[in-house]
């Protein structure tokens, strides 16, 4: 036989009722809750998305807000991708590729840090090349290179075709120094370094010139010192290009004036860095006062570092700034005292006078 439901009462069924409608409005009340929330998500991810993706194409590295709320812009140099900034502790300095004061911080970069500073200065060592060198006096192990790819100490006459032995430099150069010229203003004094060479340079020019930034000097004294020493330094390495005498030296072989007394000094104490000094007795003398082995090792002044610390040495002794007045006959005078003579000295006005009316000197 057919079940026989039992009759319901019209309050029990009302009860019913409103408990499934309750139910029904929970589940939609859910629903709503989820799909907002999903909407709400999906909106703010395409907000950061956005927000990310026209920072990467600005060039901006952008940090999670919780690490770090600064905004630094990035930097491509030969030796990697880095930062602008202003100290560099978990790599190293690339000048010439950031607006100064900041420099190129490319992390990973190794340094051998010779002052507790962190904006030291080294230069990155540049790429081997196949066939390998020694100096020639000292017995400093390099490859051979191009010229503009050298960051080091060149030696010529070493190395087959256009290339020229190259060791790295492991002496630094001291970042945002007091006096200083731009990137692109040392450039165009000494157009003819190019590539890393160039870059490789500036951070020791700028040191240089702070070395010979002796006694206070005025805002005209200090233009006038910077056109005086881009000019000589320019003549005498021919915009710093060649760092060591064309010439082989043999001429001053047995000059005692130079304190060339032994077979051989001649071409051992040839001219060699900015301003090229020359002679056993200056070598001993520079070494001395500067803290380096000179003359035991003349080819220390091959590297950027010592050839610039050699010319500070040079100017600040022979006193040349008594002559870097912006007068021609002074001028002529500080010729002398570099050349014993007068030696180029068209050029050497020339520079001068470029330098001078670049760098704004009255």
């Amino acid at each position: 036989m057919p079940r026989v439901e039992p009759e319901r009462s019209y309050a029990s069924v009302l009860i019913d009722n409103g408990r499934a409608r309750r139910r029904k409005g929970l589940k939609v009340a859910l629903i709503f809750f989820v799909v907002c929330a999903v909407l709400a998500g999906l909106s703010t991810a395409t907000f950061f998305g956005i927000r990310f993706a026209q920072n990467r194409r600005q060039g901006v590295s952008v940090a999670p807000p919780e690490q770090s709320q600064e905004q630094k812009t990035s930097c491509s140099t030969p030796q990697g991708t880095g930062s602008c900034v202003s100290s560099c502790s978990n790599g190293t300095f690339v000048p010439g590729y950031c607006t100064s004061p900041l420099n190129c911080c490319v992390p990973g970069l190794k340094i051998t840090p010779t002052s507790p500073q962190n904006d030291l200065y080294i230069p990155p060592v540049p790429q081997p090349g196949s066939v390998r060198c020694q100096s020639p006096n000292n017995g400093f192990s390099g490859t051979c290179v191009p010229r503009s790819s050298c960051t080091g100490a060149i030696f010529p006459r070493l190395c087959p075709g256009n290339t020229f032995c190259c060791v790295p430099e492991t002496r630094g150069a001291k970042l945002n120094q007091k006096y200083d010229i731009s990137y692109s203003e040392f450039q165009s004094f000494f157009s003819g370094l190019t590539g890393n060479r160039s870059r490789a340079f500036w951070p020791y020019f700028n040191e240089a010139m702070n070395g010979i930034m002796t006694g206070n000097p005025s805002q005209r004294e200090v233009c006038h010192r910077f056109a005086a020493f881009i000019a000589q330094a320019g003549h005498e390495s021919l915009g710093l290009l060649y760092w060591e005498e064309i010439a082989s030296g043999e001429a001053y072989e047995g000059n005692r004036v130079l304190g060339n007394t032994q077979p051989g000094d001649g071409v051992r104490y040839k001219g060699r860095g900015a301003i090229q000094i020359t002679g056993r007795f200056n070598y001993k003398t520079c070494g001395e006062q500067i803290g380096y082995p000179l003359e035991a090792q003349p080819d220390l002044v091959n590297f950027p570092s010592l050839g610039f610390r050699t010319a500070v040495w040079f100017w600040n002794t022979r006193r040349l700034n008594l002559f870097a007045t912006g007068n021609e006959t002074d001028f002529v005078s500080m010729t002398r005292l570099i050349n014993g003579g007068t030696k180029g000295l068209d050029d050497r006005l020339e520079r001068w006078n470029v330098a001078k009316e670049a760098l704004g000197c009255i």
